[in-house]
């Protein structure tokens, strides 16, 4: 995967690291793994358009250190 290369070559560079849960080489959550054993302390913020079941998704952020979960569509308000 190229975003998970360029993160190990480069990974002082990174503060965010924002990843949809479904991406073609693996699911968001292997990715969030492999992201925070190179670099424990870079911000994860993990989104998907699907449903997520609520007992399964807080099982799952007790192994995957994820710091903002994001549901699609995002919604922008203007006030």
């Amino acid at each position: 995967m190229v975003a998970l290369e360029h993160f190990r070559i480069d990974s002082k560079g990174y503060v965010l690291v924002m990843s949809d849960l479904r991406i073609p080489s693996m699911n968001g959550y292997e990715f969030v793994n492999q992201v925070k054993r190179i670099k424990p302390e870079v911000k994860v913020f993990l989104m998907t358009a699907f449903e997520i079941d609520e007992d399964e998704f807080r099982t799952l952020l007790k192994s995957v250190k994820i710091d903002e979960f994001i549901q699609k569509p995002i919604s922008c308000e203007i006030s």
